[in-house]
């Protein structure tokens, strides 16, 4: 809503008042012409006559200086409304300028921390499809700035791109829980049952004619010596029987082998790719020594144990410092070419 100028207020105000004065003067004038005819003094009529325009023409004097002096504080005022508006427009634009500065400030800043965030997440977790991720939303950022030179920045962080898709990913929350399962289901295996078949006796031949004495004292010999020797069973260089353990030590062989499994749930955590082979090692060799090779259980854990054994969670991590550095050095060159100005 605009405002109306105070000059133009006075003018209005001055106008009306001359107005005013110009209406009673022309009563007055008529008032004395009334007077003048009743009376016989036209002298007296004539001077005031006169005394009156005397008094206008003084009047359209200080209204002609009046609007004089209005006209001289308009262009004054015109001139300071100019030179206002000039101050305000450069005012603006130096705003507009450091605003859009400062815009480009902030979106550096953004970058440079997910490239900071995305470096952590290679060096201390190891992770390189949420460095990947990070990369990419930094990528996008830049991309999407208007006004933003940044080529040397952008392929910095290509190059970083190609070497984390080059890293074969590693599905550390999909062994974890598969380790899990297993864990779960230590309790269900069946322990080993010990089977022991005495040697069969060949079957003696049937003598179809008549034996001779002598060869009757050699059967019964025979006979008797077959019998003696089956009550003693000789074994040399063949597998060792594992007894049966009792409850207690039962019960402890099975702690043990959930130890072994969290120990390599650790070590996948920990990418320690040692730790975690040898503890999937000695799980297996368990297995295979006090548990029913026969049952379902037993043939479905040893073959998921040897399939992640084969898993190198161990990963060499590339190098992706060099986006850093790059965004760091621009960041460093925008501040440098504010300061300059």
């Amino acid at each position: 809503m605009s405002q109306q100028q105070p000059g133009g207020k006075a003018v209005a105000i001055l106008a009306i008042f001359l107005s005013l004065s110009a209406i009673g003067i022309g009563s007055y004038a008529t008032f004395m012409f009334i007077n003048l005819e009743n009376s016989d003094s036209a002298d007296a009529f004539t001077a005031q006559l006169a005394q009156v325009r005397r008094e206008l023409a003084s009047g359209t004097d200080a209204l002609a200086g009046v609007s004089n002096q209005l006209e001289t504080l308009q262009e004054k005022q015109s001139a300071a409304l100019a030179s206002l508006k000039a101050n305000l427009e450069s005012r603006i634009a130096d705003l507009e300028s450091r605003s859009s500065a400062t815009s480009q400030d902030w979106i550096i800043a953004e970058v440079e921390y997910l490239l900071r965030i995305a470096n952590q997440r290679i060096l201390m977790e190891q992770d390189p499809r949420g460095a990947l991720a990070l990369f990419r939303a930094a990528d996008t950022i830049i991309a999407d700035t208007q006004g933003l030179t940044a080529f040397s920045l952008r392929e910095a962080m290509a190059e970083d791109i190609a070497k984390l898709e080059a890293v074969e990913m590693l599905d550390k929350e999909g062994i974890y829980l598969r380790l899990s399962a297993f864990v779960s289901q230590v309790s269900e295996l069946k322990q080993r049952e010990l089977l022991y078949s005495p040697p069969s006796e060949e079957d003696a031949p049937v003598n179809q004619g008549e034996s001779t004495l002598i060869e009757g004292i050699t059967s019964f010999i025979a006979k008797t010596g077959n019998r003696i020797t089956s009550l003693i069973d000789y074994r040399r260089n063949e597998v060792e029987i594992t007894p049966i353990l009792p409850p207690e030590e039962e019960y402890y062989l099975r702690q043990n082998l959930l130890l072994k499994l969290q120990m390599a749930q650790i070590a996948l955590l920990d990418r320690d790719g040692e730790i975690f082979v040898v503890s999937l090692r000695e799980s297996i060799s368990w297995i295979n020594k006090y548990f029913d090779p026969s049952h379902a259980a037993t043939t479905a854990m040893r073959a998921g144990l040897m399939e992640l054994m084969a898993i190198d969670v161990q990963q060499v991590m590339p190098d992706v410092g060099a986006s850093l550095r790059e965004v760091r050095l621009l960041s460093a060159g925008l501040q440098q070419a504010k300061d300059d100005q």
